[in-house]
């Protein structure tokens, strides 16, 4: 089996309860990234990427608090984007589409997004997986556009490190090795070696949005080289 397939065949699994995230760790505005995001995009006539949507959870919550906005999700898992699909239904959303490709090569045109978002991806990619998103997101977006990336974030006192554990356990399961040092680094210096200045940092409960804009790559082959301690 590829790894394109055995990748389509967890997705297919765990889809139905992908979107319990919001019911339990993204309780509550101030704990949830959602809102952060969809806060960080102004009310305009805009084009938004969310690339590797998902269930289309952070598009949907694009689109219906910036309904100036033309928001496109894209996912390579048709399991995924079966529950997307079902909720812009139901939401009767007219300003989200969604598309199944795969978000290292998009196929769309240099520069077309004015804004990019990657939400609950990275930490789960290996290095090679790093550079192809993150310079795809690079190639897509506009020059004065921004990146916005949610993800995990390092738990700093002993409550929330034990409510975090099953997440935590879990997401060392696929790639412990990588995930352990994206989880632990310095996010500012991480996105620097793909091209990106991070502007802004907005702490979630147990996650993190940080907005990012283009500037030039500074390594051709970027790699974390143990930015964490153990």
């Amino acid at each position: 089996m590829s790894s394109k397939s055995l990748s389509e065949c967890v997705y297919k699994l765990i889809s139905p309860g992908y979107d319990i995230l919001d019911r339990t760790l993204f309780r509550g505005k101030e704990g949830n990234p959602r809102e952060a995001l969809s806060e960080m995009i102004p009310d305009k006539k805009c084009r938004v990427l969310d690339m590797c949507c998902g269930t289309g959870t952070n598009g949907l919550s694009i689109a219906m608090k910036r309904p100036k906005a033309t928001v496109v999700g894209l996912d390579r898992s048709q399991s995924m984007l079966r529950k997307a699909r079902q909720k812009v239904i139901r939401h009767g959303l007219k300003n989200m589409k969604l598309i199944c490709r795969d978000a290292a090569d998009t196929g769309f045109k240099d520069e077309l997004f004015d804004y990019v978002v990657i939400g609950l991806v990275l930490h789960e990619c290996t290095p090679e997986l790093w550079n192809s998103i993150l310079s795809e997101a690079h190639r897509v977006l506009k020059k004065d556009g921004r990146l916005f990336v949610l993800d995990w974030d390092r738990q700093n006192t002993p409550g929330r490190r034990c409510i975090f554990a099953p997440m935590y356990l879990v997401e060392t399961l696929g790639t412990p090795r990588y995930f352990k040092e994206y989880y632990n680094s310095d996010k500012a210096k991480f996105f620097s070696a793909y091209g990106f200045m991070a502007e802004e940092n907005v702490k979630c409960r147990y996650s993190f949005v940080i907005s990012l804009k283009k500037t030039e790559a500074v390594e051709k082959d970027p790699y974390l080289k143990k930015t964490y301690s153990k």
